[in-house]
C-alpha cells in the first residue's frame, strides 16, 4: 500500500510545512534588491542559489503523482521554489559582474563560466533523472524501506535524503569561524529559526503519513538536530558578539567622559584673538626700504 494522507492532521501539516517553507524560498529577494542596486552581484556567490533549484527539482522529481503518490504538498511548494529560484538564478546571470569590481575586463568572463557552470549543472541533473526514469523500475534491488514503494520512488527519494541533508548541514561550515572569532555575525538568526520550523512541520507530516515517508523525514529530523545545534551555538556566543560590538564603539583608552576645552587666561584669550594679531600689525614699526641710487 503506498503512502496515503488519510489522516485530516498529515493533510494539515503537509500545508502548514509548505507555508513555513516559502519565507525560506522568498529570503533571496534581499540580497536580489541589493544587486539591483548596486547593478554588480558584488561578493554574492550563485552556488547557494544553484543548489537550492537542484534540490527543488530533485524533490518535484520524487512528488510527481506517478512517483509518489500523495504528495501534493510537497510538489506543489518545490514547484513555487523551483520557479522562484530559476527567476533567481537568471536575474543575477544579467547583472553577474567580477565579483572583485576591481577589473572591468573580468565581468564578461565572470558572466560566461557562471553560465557554463550552470549549464553543466542542468545537464548533469537531466542526464541522472533520465536514467533513473529509464533504468530505476528495471534494476534488481528490492524497495526500501517500504516496500509497496516503487524502485524509481526510492532511488529519488535517497537522492533527495542525501542532496537535502546536505543543504541543511551547509550553514554549519561557519562553526570554526564562529568559534575563531567568538562572533555570530555570520550565522544568521532568522535562518536557522526558520530552517527548525519548517524541518519539523515537514518531520511531523511524513510521520503522520500512513506509512511514514523515511524520504521525507530522515533529512527533516536531521534538520532539526542540526538547526537545533545552530541556535545552541548562537546562544552561546550571541553575548560576546553583543560585547564586541559596543567595546568597538568606545574610544582606544576606554575613557567616555568627554573631554573639556583647557579654560584660557586673560593674557591668553587676548594672545588668542585673532584681532590682536591685527592690532600688532598696525602697531609694529615698517621695515625700512632701501633707497635707489
Amino acid at each position: 500500500m503506498r503512502h496515503q494522507s488519510k489522516d485530516e492532521a498529515a493533510l494539515v501539516l503537509g500545508w502548514m510545512g509548505a507555508v513555513a517553507t516559502l519565507p525560506l524560498f522568498l529570503a533571496p529577494l534581499e540580497p536580489m534588491r541589493r544587486i539591483s542596486q548596486r547593478k554588480a552581484v558584488g561578493s554574492f556567490s550563485i552556488i547557494p542559489y544553484a543548489a537550492a533549484w537542484l534540490n527543488c527539482s530533485l524533490w518535484v522529481a520524487y512528488a510527481l503523482p506517478w512517483v509518489s503518490p500523495g504528495r501534493l504538498q510537497s510538489l506543489s511548494i518545490n514547484l513555487i521554489g523551483l520557479l522562484l529560484e530559476s527567476s533567481y538564478l537568471l536575474f543575477y546571470l544579467r547583472c553577474a559582474q567580477c565579483t572583485c569590481e576591481c577589473d572591468d575586463k573580468y565581468a564578461g568572463q565572470y558572466r560566461e563560466r557562471a553560465i557554463l557552470g550552470l549549464a553543466i549543472m542542468a545537464a548533469v541533473l537531466a542526464t541522472f533523472l533520465s536514467l533513473v526514469f529509464v533504468f530505476a523500475p528495471r534494476l534488481p534491488i528490492a524497495s526500501w524501506p517500504d516496500k509497496d514503494e516503487s524502485r524509481l520512488g526510492t532511488v529519488l527519494g535517497f537522492a533527495c535524503v542525501l542532496f537535502n541533508t546536505v543543504m541543511y548541514g551547509s550553514p554549519l561550515a561557519v562553526i570554526l569561524e564562529v568559534f575563531r572569532t567568538r562572533s555570530v555575525d555570520a550565522m544568521p538568526l532568522s535562518l536557522s529559526v526558520g530552517v527548525t520550523i519548517c524541518s519539523a512541520f515537514w518531520a511531523a507530516y511524513a510521520l503522520y503519513l500512513s506509512p511514514p515517508d523515511f524520504f521525507i523525514l530522515a533529512p527533516n529530523v536531521t534538520g532539526v538536530l542540526l538547526s537545533a545545534l545552530q541556535l545552541l551555538i548562537y546562544a552561546r556566543f550571541s553575548a560576546c558578539s553583543s560585547a564586541k560590538r559596543s567595546e568597538a564603539l568606545l574610544p582606544a583608552s576606554g575613557d567616555i567622559t568627554p573631554s573639556r576645552p583647557p579654560q584660557l587666561g586673560a593674557d591668553q584669550l587676548l594672545l588668542a584673538d585673532p584681532r590682536s594679531n591685527f592690532t600688532d600689525q598696525l602697531h609694529a614699526p615698517r621695515p625700512e626700504v632701501p633707497e635707489l641710487s
